[in-house]
C-alpha cells in the first residue's frame, strides 16, 4: 500500500526535474563534494530520489572544466632570489627567541646574505657563516 502511494505521489515530479547533467559528464560527489565521478547512469529509486551510478546523489557539484586551479596573479619574484623575512617566519623566530632567553641560537647563513634587522635586537641569537658553524660543531 505504502509503495503504491509513494509511487503515486512521486511519479509526477520525476519527469519534471530537468538536470543540467547527462551521461558522460563529470560531477563532484562524496561527503565533501571533492570526488570526481563520471556519470554512467542517472536513475531514481522507489522513493523518487536521484541516483547517479546507482548511488544517492541528492547533493552534487558540477565540474567546471574552464576553472583554473592556478592563481591568475603571478609574482615578480624569481625562484632563485633569496627569501623575504617579513611574515610568519620572522614572527615565529622572534617569539621563540623571546620565550627562551637562556638558549643561545645560531643562524647559519652565507656571507653577505640578508639578515632581518629585528633579529639584531636580541642578545641570544648570532648569525654565523658555514665555516664558523663547522668550528662551533667541532668544539
Amino acid at each position: 500500500m505504502a509503495n503504491k502511494l509513494t509511487e503515486w505521489l512521486v511519479k509526477p515530479f520525476i519527469n519534471e526535474v530537468d538536470l543540467p547533467i547527462k551521461v558522460g559528464d563529470d560531477v563532484l560527489m562524496g561527503r565533501f563534494k571533492n570526488k570526481r565521478v563520471k556519470v554512467k547512469s542517472i536513475t531514481y529509486n522507489e522513493k523518487g530520489d536521484l541516483q547517479i551510478n546507482g548511488r544517492p546523489a541528492l547533493k552534487f557539484r558540477l565540474v567546471q572544466n574552464d576553472k583554473k586551479l592556478l592563481p591568475n596573479k603571478t609574482t615578480n619574484k624569481k625562484s632563485a632570489e633569496p627569501a623575504t623575512y617579513y611574515g610568519n617566519w620572522l614572527r615565529q623566530t622572534e617569539n621563540v627567541i623571546k620565550n627562551n632567553p637562556e638558549i643561545e641560537f645560531f643562524r647559519v647563513i652565507n656571507v653577505g646574505d640578508f639578515c632581518p634587522a629585528q633579529l639584531n635586537n636580541y642578545a641570544n641569537i648570532r648569525n654565523i657563516d658555514y665555516t664558523e658553524f663547522q668550528r662551533v660543531l667541532k668544539n
